[in-house]
């Protein structure tokens, strides 16, 4: 009877060893994939911002400083001087002393499709800085995740333009 006993907490503890591997396995193997998820979410988020940054800096280029035509580039080319999701100039933008027309900011609210949305909907939120300095107009372009927290907001794209207009 003895003999028996043993061979089956051997058989036990066997079964108790192989059900702790596979215990840890999974968890290390979620924490794995999650990590990847997370990696993947950061690598999408980067290429949709670099496009969106690509798109306010071909329109910057487009317009050469009128700021009509830079916002029908960047609304898709309504006929509006401003779409509703735009938040035309605003005037914490200037620089102490800086006329308004010096310089000017829009805000665009990009949901994941790169599409324009309301400031709640959105994912991602172009800010467009337009300045003159000399023969020179300056843009600077910064795409962020749109969170409600403004602390939060990580910089996934920032870029600085420059025109010569003669």
């Amino acid at each position: 009877m003895r003999e028996g006993h043993s061979k089956t907490s051997l058989i036990l503890m066997e079964l108790i060893l192989v059900i702790l591997f596979f215990a840890l396995s999974a968890t290390i193997y979620v924490r794995v994939f999650a990590g990847a998820y997370r990696i993947s979410q950061g690598t999408s988020d980067r290429t949709q911002a670099l496009m969106l940054a690509q798109k306010a800096a071909e329109s910057f280029y487009a317009s050469e400083g009128n700021p009509e035509l830079l916002n029908r580039c960047m609304t898709g080319g309504e006929d509006l001087p401003f779409h509703p999701y735009t938040a035309a100039f605003d005037p914490r933008m200037a620089g102490a002393g800086c006329p308004p027309s010096a310089k000017q900011g829009w805000i665009y609210y990009y949901n994941e499709k790169g599409r324009l949305s309301p400031q709640k909907e959105a994912l991602f939120c172009v800010t467009l800085v337009v300045r003159r300095r000399g023969e020179f107009l300056i843009g600077e372009i910064k795409v962020q995740k749109n969170r409600p927290d403004q602390a939060h907001r990580r910089i996934l794209e920032k870029l600085v333009l420059r025109k010569y207009l003669p």
